[in-house]
């Protein structure tokens, strides 16, 4: 099973507080971030050897997954999916 270290927790949590999202969960394998409503979520999965990135689509009820097999391109990924939704909600 992946952990994600301490740090890479940390600078995830501080890309998405600089864009104004909150963690509303933090649990052994699941993270998930809000920010107007429990509509606008992303969540972070560690399963097995892998890590899920769930974002949602823009002026949609529906959900996106991104799988990863470590943690080292969650940044950019996570940063552009913040500004692309928030560009198109206008949140």
């Amino acid at each position: 099973m992946i952990i994600i270290p301490c740090d890479e927790i940390k600078n995830i949590d501080a890309i998405f507080n600089k864009n104004g999202w909150v963690n509303k969960i933090h649990r052994n394998n699941e993270y998930i971030y809000i920010k107007n409503n429990e509509y606008d979520e992303f969540r972070i999965e560690v399963e097995e050897n892998l890590i899920n990135i769930i974002s949602p689509i823009p002026k949609s009820n529906f959900l996106y997954k991104k799988t990863f097999d470590g943690y080292v391109n969650l940044y950019n990924y996570i940063e552009q999916h913040i500004i692309n939704y928030e560009e198109k909600n206008k949140i």
